[in-house]
Protein backbone atom coordinates (compact mmCIF):
# COMPACT_ATOMS: atom_id res chain seq x y z
CA UNK A 1 0.00 0.00 0.00
CA UNK A 2 1.34 3.40 -1.02
CA UNK A 3 1.74 5.40 2.19
CA UNK A 4 -1.26 7.09 2.23
CA UNK A 5 -2.59 5.23 5.33
CA UNK A 6 1.08 6.42 6.91
CA UNK A 7 0.67 9.38 9.55
CA UNK A 8 2.43 9.30 12.59
CA UNK A 9 6.22 7.71 12.90
CA UNK A 10 6.55 5.24 16.22
CA UNK A 11 9.83 5.90 17.63
CA UNK A 12 10.88 2.76 19.34
CA UNK A 13 11.08 3.22 23.11
CA UNK A 14 11.94 1.14 26.44
CA UNK A 15 9.05 1.89 28.19
CA UNK A 16 7.90 -1.98 29.52
CA UNK A 17 3.69 -0.25 29.97
CA UNK A 18 3.89 -0.58 25.82
CA UNK A 19 5.84 -3.69 25.27
CA UNK A 20 8.58 -5.96 25.42
CA UNK A 21 11.03 -4.12 23.05
CA UNK A 22 12.81 -7.82 22.57
CA UNK A 23 9.66 -9.12 21.71
CA UNK A 24 8.85 -6.16 19.31
CA UNK A 25 10.40 -5.36 16.30
CA UNK A 26 9.38 -2.23 13.97
CA UNK A 27 10.78 -1.46 10.47
CA UNK A 28 12.46 1.24 10.06
CA UNK A 29 10.96 4.16 7.65
CA UNK A 30 12.44 7.53 7.28
CA UNK A 31 9.34 9.35 8.22
CA UNK A 32 11.87 12.93 8.12
CA UNK A 33 11.84 12.06 4.30
CA UNK A 34 8.49 11.03 3.89
CA UNK A 35 7.65 14.64 5.66
CA UNK A 36 8.80 16.37 2.54
CA UNK A 37 5.83 14.70 0.25
CA UNK A 38 3.18 14.38 2.54
CA UNK A 39 1.29 17.29 1.75
CA UNK A 40 0.73 15.73 -1.16
CA UNK A 41 -2.38 13.69 0.60
CA UNK A 42 -4.31 16.62 0.42
CA UNK A 43 -4.43 16.33 -3.53
CA UNK A 44 -6.28 13.01 -3.06
CA UNK A 45 -9.89 12.99 -3.39
CA UNK A 46 -10.67 10.21 -0.93
CA UNK A 47 -8.03 11.75 1.31
CA UNK A 48 -10.33 15.20 1.39
CA UNK A 49 -13.35 13.68 1.88
CA UNK A 50 -12.28 11.27 5.05
CA UNK A 51 -10.44 14.67 6.17
CA UNK A 52 -13.62 16.57 6.17
CA UNK A 53 -15.30 14.09 7.80
CA UNK A 54 -13.44 14.14 10.64
CA UNK A 55 -13.27 18.01 11.11
CA UNK A 56 -16.97 18.05 10.28
CA UNK A 57 -17.53 15.46 13.58
CA UNK A 58 -14.79 17.40 15.21
CA UNK A 59 -16.72 21.04 14.88
CA UNK A 60 -19.80 18.98 16.02
CA UNK A 61 -18.53 17.70 19.09
CA UNK A 62 -16.62 21.34 19.90
CA UNK A 63 -20.02 23.14 19.94
CA UNK A 64 -21.78 20.93 22.22
CA UNK A 65 -18.38 20.17 24.71
CA UNK A 66 -15.76 23.02 24.33
CA UNK A 67 -11.84 22.31 24.95
CA UNK A 68 -9.30 21.00 23.99
CA UNK A 69 -8.34 19.13 20.73
CA UNK A 70 -5.52 16.82 19.98
CA UNK A 71 -4.43 15.40 16.97
CA UNK A 72 -2.48 12.36 17.92
CA UNK A 73 -0.05 11.45 14.86
CA UNK A 74 -1.20 15.41 13.45
CA UNK A 75 2.12 14.74 10.50
CA UNK A 76 2.58 18.12 8.55
CA UNK A 77 -0.76 19.32 10.49
CA UNK A 78 -3.70 18.88 7.39
CA UNK A 79 -6.19 18.05 10.26
CA UNK A 80 -5.48 20.91 12.15
CA UNK A 81 -5.62 23.29 8.44
CA UNK A 82 -9.52 21.81 8.36
CA UNK A 83 -10.38 22.62 11.94
CA UNK A 84 -8.99 26.14 11.33
CA UNK A 85 -11.03 26.64 8.56
CA UNK A 86 -14.44 25.82 10.03
CA UNK A 87 -13.17 29.03 12.89
CA UNK A 88 -12.07 26.45 15.56
CA UNK A 89 -9.46 28.37 17.18
CA UNK A 90 -5.81 27.15 17.09
CA UNK A 91 -5.24 28.20 20.81
CA UNK A 92 -7.66 24.73 21.45
CA UNK A 93 -5.81 22.51 19.57
CA UNK A 94 -2.76 20.31 20.65
CA UNK A 95 -0.69 18.34 17.68
CA UNK A 96 1.60 15.42 18.48
CA UNK A 97 3.84 13.34 15.88
CA UNK A 98 7.03 11.70 16.71
CA UNK A 99 8.77 12.94 13.43
CA UNK A 100 10.79 16.02 13.64
CA UNK A 101 10.50 16.92 9.96
CA UNK A 102 6.59 16.20 10.28
CA UNK A 103 6.21 18.20 13.59
CA UNK A 104 8.37 21.63 12.17
CA UNK A 105 6.00 21.88 8.95
CA UNK A 106 2.72 21.64 11.43
CA UNK A 107 4.41 24.47 13.19
CA UNK A 108 5.12 26.67 10.21
CA UNK A 109 1.41 26.17 9.30
CA UNK A 110 0.13 26.48 12.70
CA UNK A 111 2.44 27.97 15.19
CA UNK A 112 2.11 31.41 14.82
CA UNK A 113 -1.77 31.05 15.16
CA UNK A 114 -1.12 29.37 18.98
CA UNK A 115 -1.47 25.98 18.56
CA UNK A 116 0.39 23.33 20.61
CA UNK A 117 2.78 21.14 18.52
CA UNK A 118 4.98 18.51 20.36
CA UNK A 119 7.12 16.05 19.64
CA UNK A 120 5.70 12.98 21.14
CA UNK A 121 5.91 8.85 20.64
CA UNK A 122 2.35 7.04 20.59
CA UNK A 123 4.49 4.50 21.92
CA UNK A 124 4.88 6.27 25.57
CA UNK A 125 2.88 7.51 28.16
CA UNK A 126 1.37 10.87 26.80
CA UNK A 127 2.45 14.14 28.44
CA UNK A 128 -0.57 15.09 29.52
CA UNK A 129 -2.95 15.19 32.23
CA UNK A 130 -6.15 12.72 32.44
CA UNK A 131 -9.27 14.42 31.14
CA UNK A 132 -7.05 17.14 29.20
CA UNK A 133 -9.09 16.93 26.36
CA UNK A 134 -12.44 17.06 24.41
CA UNK A 135 -11.70 15.66 21.36
CA UNK A 136 -8.68 13.54 20.25
CA UNK A 137 -8.15 12.51 16.89
CA UNK A 138 -5.97 9.93 15.17
CA UNK A 139 -6.17 9.11 11.64
CA UNK A 140 -4.04 6.79 10.30
CA UNK A 141 -1.94 6.13 12.95
CA UNK A 142 -2.93 3.33 15.49
CA UNK A 143 -2.08 1.16 12.89
CA UNK A 144 1.63 1.60 13.07
CA UNK A 145 2.01 1.66 17.01
CA UNK A 146 2.90 -1.48 18.99
CA UNK A 147 0.30 -2.25 20.65
CA UNK A 148 -3.38 -0.44 19.96
CA UNK A 149 -4.53 -0.99 22.90
CA UNK A 150 -2.28 0.28 25.28
CA UNK A 151 -2.52 3.59 22.49
CA UNK A 152 -6.27 3.41 22.85
CA UNK A 153 -5.48 3.10 26.46
CA UNK A 154 -4.08 6.07 26.93
CA UNK A 155 -6.43 8.38 24.60
CA UNK A 156 -9.18 7.16 27.15
CA UNK A 157 -7.22 8.30 30.23
CA UNK A 158 -6.67 12.13 28.70
CA UNK A 159 -10.05 12.24 27.60
CA UNK A 160 -12.53 14.25 29.16
CA UNK A 161 -15.59 12.39 30.60
CA UNK A 162 -17.93 13.93 28.05
CA UNK A 163 -15.02 13.60 25.05
CA UNK A 164 -15.18 11.91 21.66
CA UNK A 165 -12.35 9.92 20.42
CA UNK A 166 -12.00 9.91 16.53
CA UNK A 167 -9.95 6.50 15.16
CA UNK A 168 -9.63 6.43 11.45
CA UNK A 169 -7.33 2.97 10.88
CA UNK A 170 -6.68 1.10 7.24
CA UNK A 171 -8.80 -2.22 7.71
CA UNK A 172 -6.95 -5.60 7.33
CA UNK A 173 -8.43 -5.45 3.98
CA UNK A 174 -7.76 -2.40 2.64
CA UNK A 175 -6.51 -2.26 -0.50
CA UNK A 176 -4.74 1.26 -1.92
CA UNK A 177 -5.98 0.54 -5.53
CA UNK A 178 -9.30 0.96 -4.69
CA UNK A 179 -8.53 4.69 -2.91
CA UNK A 180 -6.64 5.17 -6.33
CA UNK A 181 -9.95 4.40 -8.52
CA UNK A 182 -11.97 6.95 -6.23
CA UNK A 183 -8.92 9.49 -6.82
CA UNK A 184 -9.03 9.17 -10.54
CA UNK A 185 -13.09 8.09 -10.98
CA UNK A 186 -12.00 5.32 -13.21
CA UNK A 187 -14.72 3.32 -14.84
CA UNK A 188 -12.35 0.10 -14.97
CA UNK A 189 -13.60 -2.75 -12.04
CA UNK A 190 -11.94 -3.28 -8.56
CA UNK A 191 -9.97 -6.49 -10.00
CA UNK A 192 -7.86 -4.02 -12.20
CA UNK A 193 -6.97 -1.64 -9.76
CA UNK A 194 -6.58 -4.23 -6.90
CA UNK A 195 -3.61 -5.50 -8.71
CA UNK A 196 -1.54 -3.05 -6.84
CA UNK A 197 -0.72 -5.83 -4.10
CA UNK A 198 0.64 -7.60 -6.63
CA UNK A 199 4.02 -6.24 -7.14
CA UNK A 200 6.06 -3.05 -8.28
CA UNK A 201 5.66 -2.70 -11.52
CA UNK A 202 1.95 -3.23 -10.89
CA UNK A 203 2.27 -0.15 -8.35
CA UNK A 204 3.65 1.64 -10.04
CA UNK A 205 2.07 1.41 -13.23
CA UNK A 206 -1.34 2.25 -10.92
CA UNK A 207 -0.03 4.67 -9.29
CA UNK A 208 0.87 6.13 -12.65
CA UNK A 209 -2.37 6.19 -14.13
CA UNK A 210 -4.46 7.84 -11.35
CA UNK A 211 -2.06 10.60 -10.89
CA UNK A 212 -1.57 11.11 -14.87
CA UNK A 213 -3.77 14.25 -14.30
CA UNK A 214 -2.53 15.93 -11.24
CA UNK A 215 1.25 16.40 -12.62
CA UNK A 216 3.55 15.67 -8.98
CA UNK A 217 6.81 15.75 -8.82
CA UNK A 218 8.13 12.51 -9.99
CA UNK A 219 10.67 12.24 -7.04
CA UNK A 220 7.61 13.02 -4.65
CA UNK A 221 5.62 9.94 -5.51
CA UNK A 222 8.82 8.08 -5.35
CA UNK A 223 9.22 9.14 -1.70
CA UNK A 224 5.32 8.04 -1.18
CA UNK A 225 5.61 4.47 -3.15
CA UNK A 226 9.36 3.91 -1.53
CA UNK A 227 7.87 4.13 2.14
CA UNK A 228 4.74 2.01 1.77
CA UNK A 229 7.52 -0.45 0.17
CA UNK A 230 8.70 -0.54 3.71
CA UNK A 231 4.98 -0.95 5.43
CA UNK A 232 4.01 -3.45 3.05
CA UNK A 233 6.88 -5.40 3.83
CA UNK A 234 6.52 -5.27 7.71
CA UNK A 235 4.49 -8.18 9.58
CA UNK A 236 4.74 -5.60 12.90
CA UNK A 237 1.59 -3.06 11.19
CA UNK A 238 -2.25 -3.54 13.10
CA UNK A 239 -4.39 -3.70 10.13
CA UNK A 240 -7.74 -4.61 11.92
CA UNK A 241 -10.96 -5.86 11.88
CA UNK A 242 -13.86 -3.73 13.11
CA UNK A 243 -14.97 -5.89 15.96
CA UNK A 244 -11.05 -5.93 16.81
CA UNK A 245 -11.39 -2.40 16.91
CA UNK A 246 -14.75 -1.69 18.87
CA UNK A 247 -13.36 -4.49 21.32
CA UNK A 248 -9.85 -2.43 21.83
CA UNK A 249 -12.25 0.72 22.32
CA UNK A 250 -14.60 -0.95 25.08
CA UNK A 251 -11.20 -2.43 27.07
CA UNK A 252 -10.58 0.62 27.71
CA UNK A 253 -13.29 2.03 28.53
CA UNK A 254 -14.56 3.63 25.82
CA UNK A 255 -17.96 3.06 24.03
CA UNK A 256 -18.31 2.81 19.98
CA UNK A 257 -21.28 6.09 19.41
CA UNK A 258 -20.38 5.62 15.27
CA UNK A 259 -18.55 2.59 13.07
CA UNK A 260 -18.36 3.13 9.17
CA UNK A 261 -16.23 2.96 6.40
CA UNK A 262 -14.19 5.78 4.88
CA UNK A 263 -11.72 6.53 2.33
CA UNK A 264 -12.95 4.49 -0.41
CA UNK A 265 -13.68 1.96 1.81
CA UNK A 266 -10.21 1.41 2.90
CA UNK A 267 -10.21 2.30 6.69
CA UNK A 268 -12.23 2.02 9.56
CA UNK A 269 -13.98 5.04 11.28
CA UNK A 270 -14.68 4.98 14.98
CA UNK A 271 -16.06 7.05 17.07
CA UNK A 272 -16.16 6.29 21.00
CA UNK A 273 -16.37 7.70 24.03
CA UNK A 274 -16.39 7.00 27.80
CA UNK A 275 -18.69 4.35 28.58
Amino acid sequence: MLTIFARVPCIRTEHPFFYNPEEYLMNTIDWNTYARAYDLLRSIAPYRTMHDQVADAVLHHYRNVPGRILDAGCGTGNLLTALVARNIPSAYMVGIDASRDMRVIAEQKHGALGADIRTADLNAPLPFASGTFSVITCINALYAVANPAATIREFARVLHPEGILIVVTPHHDANLGLILKAHCKSSKPDRYWMQFTQGDSFARALIQEAFEHNNFDPALLDILFTANTTIHASDEKHFLRLQELCDICKSAGLTPRLVKTTYAGQALLVHASPT
